[in-house]
């Protein structure tokens, strides 16, 4: 039970990571507008709760010690891939900060890159986030609170993956099953932390 309930909520993360990235590549193009940073915002939201139940979910799994070898294997495949999700969401939020911080929407100076691509990208959010339809109601002032919002945000990831790290040691994780690895490798790979 708990290894399917892990991919499903793993294969979320990465279906909602994707569509952030997709997101995220129109800031400051012609399809930029106000819909899309709160189309932004609420993905990024989603990403993070979704972020916070497998992180949850995995360290418990991990902390099992009846488990079987088997299964720790498995874990620690998800537990990489989640990692992995995570360093994506991470460098697409501040890349999204970066782009945001260049192409403010309610400054008439900053001119908006004309990339070739148009339209709308309310229907891949919408079905990442599995929203018939989504409707925006933001206020004029949304750039400066949201970039701030992200810019924590961003912190926040941050500080959960130093958590993530430190708790991922070659006590707890099992990387014998990683032949293709050097032992200098399978070292740099564990940290000095234990699992709580």
């Amino acid at each position: 039970m708990g290894k399917e309930e892990c991919k499903t909520l793993l294969d979320a993360l990465n279906k909602v990571t994707a569509c952030y990235r997709h997101l995220v590549v129109t800031v400051g193009g012609t399809s930029d507008s106000q819909n899309l940073r709160e189309e932004l915002k609420k993905t990024r939201k989603k990403a993070q709760e979704l972020a916070v139940a497998n992180r949850n979910k995995l360290t418990t799994l991990l902390r099992d010690k009846t488990i079987s070898k088997e299964d720790r294997a498995e874990y620690e495949r998800l537990w990489v891939i989640f990692s992995t999700c995570m360093e994506f969401l991470e460098v697409d939020m501040k890349k999204a900060l970066e782009i945001g911080q260049e192409f403010p929407l309610n400054v008439p100076k900053r001119y908006l890159i004309h990339s070739g691509m148009s339209g709308g990208t309310s229907a891949v959010a919408a079905r990442a986030m599995s929203a018939q339809n989504m409707k925006y109601e933001a206020d004029s002032n949304i750039d400066v609170a949201d970039l701030k919002e992200l810019e924590n945000e961003i912190n926040q990831v941050g500080e959960m993956m130093v958590e993530m790290e430190m708790k991922s040691t070659c006590v707890t994780l099992d990387f014998d099953h990683f032949d293709d690895l050097e032992e200098e490798e399978e070292v740099m790979l564990c940290n000095a932390g234990a699992l709580e």
